[in-house]
């Protein structure tokens, strides 16, 4: 499918009304997937999430939820992060751990472990 079939016809002034209404479009629809990542975390969720420059994976609780942006609190430090909901992920310590014994839990990334405790 061509989706500039037709308008090579039109004027610089619909392709300008077509083009507003497109932007307003695509930034409704940014909105809804922002604000539905946004709810799946409440203050206190344990989350973690990579890095971009380095890779490294980190994990700390969420302090804050703004309109764009998680506020997390690095584990065992005062560092606080603005993270992109879309990058956190929660971490299910609970689900995943066998209560009798506490071996390495695979996380969501491959190839990624780390000791959980109750």
């Amino acid at each position: 499918m061509d989706i500039t079939e037709g308008l090579e016809n039109k004027s610089i002034e619909e392709l300008y009304a077509i083009n507003k209404q497109l932007t307003a479009l695509i930034r409704e629809k940014e909105r809804e997937r922002n604000r539905a990542a946004r709810e799946q975390f409440a203050v206190g969720d344990r989350v973690w999430f990579r890095r971009i420059k380095t890779g490294e994976i980190m994990h700390g609780t969420v302090r804050g939820i703004n309109r764009n942006t998680l506020r997390v609190q690095k584990a065992g430090s005062h560092v606080f992060w603005a993270v992109s909901p879309s990058m956190c992920h929660k971490e299910f310590t609970r689900l995943f751990l066998d209560e009798r014994e506490h071996s390495p839990v695979q996380t969501p990334v491959s190839g990624y472990s780390m000791k959980m405790f109750p």
